[in-house]
């Protein structure tokens, strides 16, 4: 199946130490260092990342026919995930390229315990607009699967404009900038016959409002809860609830939200049970969160 992903593209530039100090406060824990010291990294990583990337990568592994739309610069990290995009067989023709911008990166500091704190410049990554959707390319896809850009109106009203010109499959996996646009009126949902909704708890009650609209109009809405699993709804009913795979504690958490997302849908788009798309993402996200880096435990079908 032909499968575009929309979303950002940018560097994860890992540091870990068994030295990072976690301290519990008021409102959770927080990752605290001496100010002015030098940490000591036992260990470094760079890597590609961002929803776009990730996901392309997963569906290209599981067969697919892969094009990926994002923004990047012109710079070393822009070159660093280009290419590991066409050694992955993705079809970078709709990567857009910017000079006067930089391409997005990430630090994630990860602690001895494996949990980690994010520090994200979303660059290009975040700059995605209206005329970077190419439409009626779009229009010759089977699917598109859809990560945050940055509440762009102007983007999204490009995007959505692909459903009303042609019947293509769509995935959604929405930041809270796009769910904070959707609780305030300022976006509409798009009128989709075939699709799937994907958040985690803290975000679908962000849309509290329009869950009733979104369990209508989507064929599959999954709500996800960290490690406890997360329900899956088909057809505006609850379908079942789900348990993650393992109950051992994550080696490094990044991707796995887009593992799973692209577990799930890459499998309904081969026409299999929703039980085996379920079974697909979790096996992914299990797969992910084992290694460094958001794509190098991505499975193939």
């Amino acid at each position: 199946m032909k499968v575009t992903t929309i979303g950002a593209a940018l560097v994860d530039i890992y540091f870990e130490s068994p030295d990072f100090q976690v301290k519990d406060k008021a409102g959770g824990q927080f990752l605290c260092q001496p100010y002015g010291h030098k940490v000591e990294i036992i260990d470094h990583e760079v890597t590609t990342g961002g929803s776009a990337t990730n996901t392309a990568v997963a569906f290209a592994r599981r067969g697919h026919d892969v094009s990926i739309i994002a923004e990047l610069g012109h710079d070393n990290f822009a070159s660093m995930i280009k290419n590991e995009l066409i050694a992955e067989k993705v079809n970078t023709q709709y990567l857009v390229q910017e000079k006067q911008e930089k391409t997005g990166c990430s630090v994630i500091l990860r602690g001895g315990d494996g949990g980690r704190t994010v520090m994200v410049s979303r660059s290009a990554s975040g700059m995605l607009d209206d005329y970077d959707i190419p439409v009626p390319y779009l229009t010759t896809r089977d699917w598109i699967h859809l990560g945050s850009v940055g509440g762009n109106l102007n983007a999204l009203s490009e995007i959505w404009q692909v459903f009303e010109l042609a019947k293509v499959g769509f995935s959604w996996n929405p930041g809270m900038s796009e769910l904070k646009h959707l609780a305030s009126g300022n976006l509409e949902l798009p009128s989709v016959t075939k699709g799937a909704f994907i958040v985690n708890e803290q975000e679908w009650q962000v849309i509290e409002k329009l869950q009733k609209k979104i369990l209508t109009d989507f064929t599959w809405v999954i709500v996800t809860a960290g490690k406890k699993g997360g329900n899956i709804y088909v057809g505006g009913e609850h379908y079942r609830e789900f348990t993650a795979k393992s109950d051992m504690p994550a080696f490094e958490e990044t991707g796995a939200g887009d593992a799973f997302a692209s577990g799930l849908v890459s499998t309904i788009i081969y026409e299999r049970t929703i039980d085996e798309a379920l079974q697909a993402a979790l096996n992914n996200s299990d797969s992910v969160i084992r290694h460094i880096g958001a794509k190098k435990g991505l499975l193939s079908f």
